[in-house]
């Protein structure tokens, strides 16, 4: 059940807005969206179609500015609709979400239903946050791994990065978009490989992971901050909670982020700052971060580079991963973990004019 179905036209362009045969929603100075199982929904449920749902019904519009969804297993869901493009050039869907909180507080009305997503993006072109808060404010009622995802997005551009607190022509973005105590903060995955995130001057405090990336060409990540969880459950193997999570993804930016283990905690559990895996024999770099206080800096895994002879003068040029000019400050207990796999032969230096960290 939806508070709002947003209905639209799957071949139809949103633009312009006012003039078009789109379903337009927009939730705005303070209205508040609650207790539903989806709060505002261009998902077209029709219990009398075979085909259900409804993907031609793609296209309605979802904006939010100023505005509160509260206690929804799922707060928006934008799915199925590709903006047809304008004299060749892609038009990205017009939804947008602007100071928006998505909070999750307490346990849903039916308690065998735990959150999902605040934002789930399906096959809905280039979507845009900017200065959003996205919490469980709860989080001890929940598993680590069910207290739902901020913004899960699936084949889309997506844009993640701060507004402006007071908005005006020609602001300087101040005001972050925040994702606190999930499951996961941005999570976004793709099939096809022209499909990237954007993902700047956020803050990510005690998530299992601050941003998952899966399958993803040309991602970038950069100046975010990265408090990583200190997870209850320190025997995980296979999933050690971790500030970006790079899952067979290339062409990857990941730059001027600042990861260290939530709320400064002396006793390191399974936090890691960056894990790679299986980026393929591609060049890639992660370069310019800073890691403070985390069980391990940066984690190559599987496939990340190329079993090259590097006695053949041939073998001159970066084959694989390498991580540049990072610095790793105290208290971690290792910086760089090659834990499976390989990664380029050639890699950064040590500092040794640093004293207590070290730069690679």
């Amino acid at each position: 059940m939806a508070w709002v179905n947003v209905e639209g036209w799957s071949t139809q362009a949103q633009l312009p807005i006012n003039n078009s045969r789109q379903g337009y929603l927009y939730v705005y100075n303070n209205s508040r969206i609650e207790h539903s199982i989806v709060g505002a929904d261009t998902y077209q449920d029709d219990i009398y179609a075979a085909d259900y749902p409804k993907p031609s019904y793609g296209g309605g519009i979802v904006r939010t500015n100023n505005a509160t969804l509260f206690n929804n297993r799922i707060d928006v869901r934008i799915t199925n609709y590709t903006h047809p493009p304008s004299a060749g050039v892609p038009v990205e869907n017009q939804s947008t979400f602007m100071n928006t909180s998505f909070i999750t507080n307490g346990i849903h009305n039916d308690p065998s239903l735990p959150p999902l997503s605040h934002a789930f993006l399906l096959n809905a072109g280039g979507i845009k946050f900017t200065g959003c808060t996205f919490e469980n404010q709860t989080p001890n009622l929940y598993a680590e791994l069910n207290r739902g995802r901020g913004i899960h997005n699936v084949n889309n551009k997506l844009t993640v990065i701060p507004g402006c607190s007071i908005p005006t022509v020609g602001c300087i973005p101040n005001d972050p978009c925040i994702f606190k105590d999930l499951a996961s903060g941005v999570y976004s995955n793709s099939g096809s490989t022209l499909i990237s995130t954007f993902v700047e001057g956020n803050q990510f405090i005690n998530n299992f992971y601050g941003v998952y990336l899966g399958g993803l060409t040309g991602s970038i990540v950069q100046r975010n901050q990265f408090e990583v969880l200190n997870s209850q459950n320190p025997n995980i193997v296979y999933n050690q909670t971790a500030g970006v999570f790079l899952n067979a993804c290339t062409g990857y930016i990941i730059t001027e982020n600042f990861f260290t283990q939530t709320d400064g905690a002396t006793a390191l559990t399974n936090s890691r700052g960056v894990v790679v895996q299986n980026s393929g024999e591609s060049h890639n770099e992660i370069y310019k971060n800073t890691f403070d206080n985390i069980l391990v800096g940066g984690q190559s895994q599987s496939i990340n580079g190329v079993n090259i002879d590097v006695t053949n003068p041939n073998n001159a040029e970066p084959v694989g991963l390498q991580w540049l000019c990072n610095d790793f400050q105290e208290n971690i207990d290792v910086d760089l973990y090659v834990s499976s796999g390989r990664i380029d032969y050639q890699q950064g230096y040590y500092g040794s004019a640093i004293t207590s960290t070290s730069s690679f």
